[in-house]
């Protein structure tokens, strides 16, 4: 854990270090933090992927608070990527940028973070190109014991788990519908 944990602080503020780096409608930073957040989703699934969202929310947002609405978006969106994860890398993928993009649009974003959505299609085009190889590495640490990973994958532990995982994005949903009525 302390290998892994130290890596992800470094990167962390090596993204939060590039946040100042814009190149036109472009940032940096953002692009980092949002592949993070997909190689993570890829290894790890929906865990992964909220956490490197996390990760990457939390420092753009010490980066700008003009930053929180795209930092809940990339959380929100990498959890149903995660989802995703049984079907591959590309459904993963274009999960990601659909409910990037349905997040963008129902929030009423501004000109500037229609604009960041670029960073999040740029990401995801570097993240197709990452290779297997290196999301299975991340996969393989820290794995369960044989037993409980069997009992993990049996039906009805995979019929609740989906369940639940639908009811949380439900009500994440209902929150977010709210905070946008209430910002209208």
């Amino acid at each position: 854990y302390a290998q892994v944990s130290s890596l992800l602080v470094v990167l962390a503020v090596l993204i939060l270090s590039l946040f100042s780096v814009d190149t036109g409608y472009v940032n940096i930073g953002r692009i980092l933090g949002i592949l993070l957040t997909l190689v993570l989703m890829d290894a790890r699934g929906v865990t992964g992927g909220v956490t490197g969202g996390a990760i990457a929310g939390v420092f753009s947002i010490l980066y700008s608070s003009e930053l929180a609405a795209p930092a809940g978006i990339l959380m929100l969106a990498a959890f149903f990527g995660g989802v995703i994860k049984p079907l591959g890398k590309i459904a993963q993928t274009a999960m990601f940028i659909v409910a990037s993009t349905a997040f963008t649009v129902i929030s009423g974003a501004s000109q500037a973070e229609i604009y960041q959505m670029l960073d999040v299609f740029i990401a995801s085009v570097l993240f197709t190109a990452v290779p297997k190889k290196m999301t299975e590495k991340l996969s393989a640490l820290n794995v369960s014991s044989a037993s409980a990973k069997k009992q993990a994958d049996s039906p009805a532990t995979i019929n609740k788990a989906v369940a639940a995982k639908l009811q949380m994005a439900s009500g994440a949903i209902d929150d977010l519908s709210d905070s946008v009525k209430k910002v209208s």
